[in-house]
């Protein structure tokens, strides 16, 4: 899977919900993961990898951000 895939599943359940997607819009695995604000978006993602997500929406006038690692 690439980077820019696991962004297209996040905008797809965003926008699913009625969500606007905000704030900070980082997906980035690997060594990319240690990058601060990562935005190139077009690595492949491999077995044993590290995914870290940051990524924030709105609905209604709420904001919510989120961090979230996953390996």
């Amino acid at each position: 899977m690439m980077e820019y895939e696991v962004e297209a599943e996040l905008l797809y359940e965003f926008r699913r919900a009625a969500a606007i997607f905000r704030l900070t819009r980082d997906r980035r695995g690997g060594a990319n993961s240690c990058i601060l604000h990562y935005n190139d978006n077009n690595a492949e993602l491999k077995g044993g990898d590290v995914l870290l997500i940051d990524a924030g929406a709105e609905i209604d006038s709420y904001a919510a951000d989120i961090t979230r690692s996953f390996r």
